[in-house]
């Protein structure tokens, strides 16, 4: 295939969280189906600098106190190199090779993950920089600083090399902002990469690929709880009501912890997207939990940690809630009563969206053909 119909998207890969993967599936797919380019994923685990080392091992250690370790041969690590089409390639240590087999094989480097700018989670600032030299189409898709102030100092490498992208794009509003003042150019607000595809997609994609256990698990009506980071025991009780309330099992996605509910730990990202979208209600403690309940118009509770510990929602929720003109009160957990959503606007909001970053990537591709 000619080299300039390759791209190659630099994320990261997070063995205890599900949204990363969820982005990347998304950004292939898209690039792929609207654009006949092919995806490549490139997840570097160990870097250059000693902070993305001990970020790496940090998860290691963490999985090898799960009551039930995770293992890379089980299916979600397996389904995730399926999913994107083309190699599923692991850089160990980062090179000046590396640059070089890089610049000589993709026309497009993206990168395309929630804060995929930050060198904690084991992306090397070199990477994070896009410092691969010249000729290479260099984007940067709705990135997230999870509301970081201090670019200047934790990523001096990309606001050095930034004015040489192609297109830079931002999740949130503030980060276009932050970044505009720093760079002095456009600075575009596009979705997250899940709202690329629409659920009927999304639906596509996993139908072949859905285990047994999600299948028989799916066949009574039940609450879907995906639950990232320290347990809350306040909000365990709240999701054991609702889910008595309305006479309904629950279903854990697996996690770090899910309150020691012994969740469904093969839970591929196929296996996770069929059981949210045939769940009567998802409880989320998670920014992409929260935004493919969205996509699935599904009724959802969102659990806002920064909202409940300083009563100020969290920045990338705020704008779930205000992009999506999603009621406010579905980000407040313990809320008595939670106001209706009109899907009907939400889905012109969605394809309104989508249509801008169509025009955004055709804009960087058609200056790329001249």
């Amino acid at each position: 295939m000619d080299k300039k119909n390759k791209a190659l998207i630099i994320t990261q890969y997070d063995l205890l969280n599900y949204g990363n993967r969820f982005q990347n599936i998304a950004l292939g797919f898209f690039l792929k189906r609207k654009f006949d380019i092919r995806p490549y994923a490139l997840v570097p685990v160990i870097g250059k600098t000693i902070k993305s080392r001990l970020g790496y091992f940090k998860t290691q250690l963490q999985l090898s106190f799960m009551k039930r370790p995770f293992r890379k041969k089980i299916r979600s690590f397996k389904h995730f190199s399926r999913l994107i089409p083309g190699e599923f390639s692991t850089l160990l240590y980062p090179s000046s090779l590396s640059k070089r087999i890089i610049n000589k094989k993709f026309d497009i480097v993206i990168l395309g993950s929630d804060q995929v700018l930050s060198s904690k989670f084991g992306i090397p600032d070199w990477l994070a920089s896009l410092d691969f030299g010249k000729g290479l189409t260099k984007i940067v898709y709705a990135a997230s600083t999870g509301g970081f102030s201090n670019l200047q100092i934790k990523y001096p490498l990309f606001l050095t090399n930034a004015k040489s992208f192609d297109l830079i794009s931002t999740r949130e509003r503030e980060d276009a902002v932050l970044l505009k003042g720093l760079l002095g150019k456009d600075i575009y607000v596009l979705p997250d990469p899940v709202f690329l595809l629409g659920k009927h997609e999304w639906a596509d994609i996993i139908q072949e690929h859905v285990s047994k256990k999600a299948l028989k698990l799916a066949k009574e009506p039940f609450v879907f709880v995906y639950w990232l980071g320290s347990d809350d025991s306040k909000a365990k009780l709240k999701i054991q009501d609702h889910a008595e309330k309305l006479g309904l099992k629950t279903v854990w996605a697996r996690t770090a912890n899910s309150f020691n509910q012994g969740g469904f730990i093969e839970m591929s990202p196929y296996d996770f997207i069929y059981l949210l979208q045939r769940a009567h209600t998802v409880v989320s403690k998670s920014f992409h939990g929260t935004a493919l309940s969205i996509l699935f118009e599904k009724n959802f509770i969102a659990y806002d940690q920064v909202f409940e510990t300083s009563g100020k929602h969290d920045q990338r929720l705020l704008e779930l809630s205000e992009s999506y003109q999603i009621p406010l009160d579905r980000f407040e957990f313990f809320s008595e009563k939670f106001s209706e959503i009109d899907w009907s606007r939400v889905r012109q909001i969605m394809s309104s969206k989508r249509n801008q970053t169509i025009n955004c990537f055709k804009t960087v591709f058609c200056k790329e053909g001249d």
